[in-house]
């Protein structure tokens, strides 16, 4: 493993962040909408714990990133969530689920 001066380059921390979006839209995203069609055709909640265990390990990435170092990563991941959470509410781009969200998903998973 490199010292923190080679891992936080910007070439390193711009392509970990593309595997990361990468690994978020490919590989989590899908699993997503697996539970949500399992969920709205069966009422039946499955997985529960399967996403949060892929998703906090990127969580965990980007607060070493944003905090500029890897040790520590709880603090680092909790700091990343609160800024990045700030910064949504700041745009209002946080979403909130209704019935008339889970209707149109509903919908898009019957096509």
């Amino acid at each position: 493993m490199g010292t923190k001066k080679d891992i936080y380059t910007k070439e390193n921390i711009i392509k970990h962040l593309g595997a990361i979006k990468e690994s978020l839209q490919n590989d989590i995203a899908p699993v997503i909408d697996l539970y949500m069609r399992h969920f709205l055709r069966t009422n039946e909640g499955i997985g529960l714990f399967a996403i949060p265990r892929m998703l906090f390990p990127e969580i965990d990435n980007l607060g070493s990133y944003y905090a500029g170092e890897i040790g520590n990563t709880p603090k680092n991941a909790i700091g990343f969530i609160k800024a990045y959470s700030d910064k949504l509410l700041k745009r209002k781009t946080i979403a909130r689920v209704t019935a008339d969200n889970e209707t149109d998903y509903a919908r898009n998973c019957s096509r």
